[in-house]
């Protein structure tokens, strides 16, 4: 779930094609977990071979499960807009998001 994630829905936003099945459907979620306090006007900067981003790891959660929760990717280099304690999942309404052509692509094809 690298690079072929953005890829994948670039594909099928941009493009209108499937990208492994004609009627795709999101089933689960790699969210965003804050393995220490993260504070507002933090940014969550992205980097290295792994994609790692520091203090936050990824959780596979069910669809079900993840309303409302940022998938780990959108995390990538966002500014947080609120405070996240540590051992939570990071929510959506935490991340600045204006301007984020991911997020508006992510959001016409998970919803």
């Amino acid at each position: 779930m690298g690079l072929e994630s953005p890829i994948s829905l670039f594909s099928a936003v941009l493009h209108h094609r499937p990208s492994g099945a004609h009627d795709q459907q999101v089933h689960a979620v790699m969210a965003g977990y804050a393995e220490r306090p993260l504070a507002k006007g933090e940014t969550l900067t992205m980097g290295g071979h792994h994609h790692t981003i520091d203090h936050v790891s990824a959780r596979l959660l069910a669809k079900a499960d993840a309303e409302g929760v940022a998938p780990f990717y959108l995390l990538a280099n966002k500014t947080l807009t609120q405070d996240v304690a540590a051992g939570e999942l990071i929510p959506l309404s935490a991340l600045a998001l204006e301007d984020s052509l991911l997020y508006t692509a992510w959001r016409e094809t998970a919803l």
